[in-house]
């Protein structure tokens, strides 16, 4: 027995010598059944179809099966081939910079965007994408657009892109908010091409959050990168068990919100003191 997996996969015929166990072939391959016997026809039943009667010729038949599905062949009364097809898997693709959702107070400077994927059998793309939302309530309005990137196009089972991002060159400005992540296609040509979307991060320029730190008595316990809400650090982590990341990964980016939950419980903490008037008063000109 000959499997064709299908072209674009650009594999080579498999020949399979008898087939006591469920032979393992990729969707849309053809498989050529080679059948010799001293009869001068034979049966043979797909399941799922009806039995047919192959001609023998100089005690040859050839069956041929596009195996779109798992099934089985039986052959005369005993024989059985049985087929367990596999879908193309989908890339994996993982926006691997920025790291976390950001908001700032300020314009904020260029910065490192990079992705990476994987595929089983090859990618065809993998890109860098964004949406950018003006404006609050029923004004609000979207624009999206590739980010452009340098080097060769992708192929392989694995690819990495990156570039540095202005956020300027696209428009944000006070209010705004950019989303990005990354996309990977692969070269399925059965029922595909498939593509893979990355989580996503923010980039918030919140004005009114600058307004109300420079009107605010109280000390700026907020730094520009943290503490996080502790709304935002659920939502990481709802996403970060979503991602399906290696252990060792998912371990540490689990301490970096484990961090993340500390500063917030001392901040918060450092707030109720300095609103109850018993917080040690910082100097500023002081290195303590």
């Amino acid at each position: 027995m000959d499997v064709t997996p299908p072209a674009y996969t650009r594999r080579p015929v498999l020949h399979v010598d008898g087939a006591a166990r469920p032979v393992e072939v990729l969707k849309g391959s053809t498989a050529t059944v080679r059948i010799e016997t001293s009869y001068p026809a034979i049966d043979v039943t797909e399941e799922g179809s009806e039995t047919v009667s192959l001609a023998v010729a100089d005690h040859l038949a050839l069956r041929t099966l596009a195996l779109g599905r798992s099934t089985a062949l039986r052959i005369g009364a005993d024989l059985v081939l049985a087929f367990d097809v596999v879908p193309d898997r989908a890339p994996d693709v993982e926006l691997t910079l920025p790291r976390e959702d950001r908001t700032v107070t300020v314009r904020p400077g260029p910065f490192d965007v990079k992705a990476a994927a994987r595929d089983d059998l090859g990618l065809t793309s993998l890109s860098l994408l964004y949406t950018l939302a003006h404006g609050r309530g029923e004004g609000m309005t979207f624009r999206s657009g590739r980010v452009g990137v340098e080097g060769p196009p992708v192929s392989g089972l694995a690819a990495e892109v990156s570039t540095r991002l202005d956020p300027a060159s696209l428009g944000l400005g006070p209010g705004d908010t950019l989303v990005i992540w990354a996309e990977a296609t692969d070269g399925n040509g059965v029922d595909g091409p498939s593509r893979t979307a990355s989580s996503v991060r923010l980039l918030r320029w919140d004005e009114e959050l600058a307004k109300i730190e420079m009107k605010s008595s109280a000390p700026n316990i907020r730094p520009l990168d943290g503490p996080l809400s502790q709304r935002e650090i659920l939502a990481r982590t709802v996403r970060l068990l979503g991602e399906g990341l290696p252990r060792k990964r998912l371990h540490d980016r689990s301490l970096e919100l484990a961090a993340e939950q500390g500063k917030l419980r001392d901040a918060f903490g450092f707030f109720l003191r300095a609103e109850q008037g018993d917080a040690v008063e910082l100097d500023m000109e002081t290195r303590e």
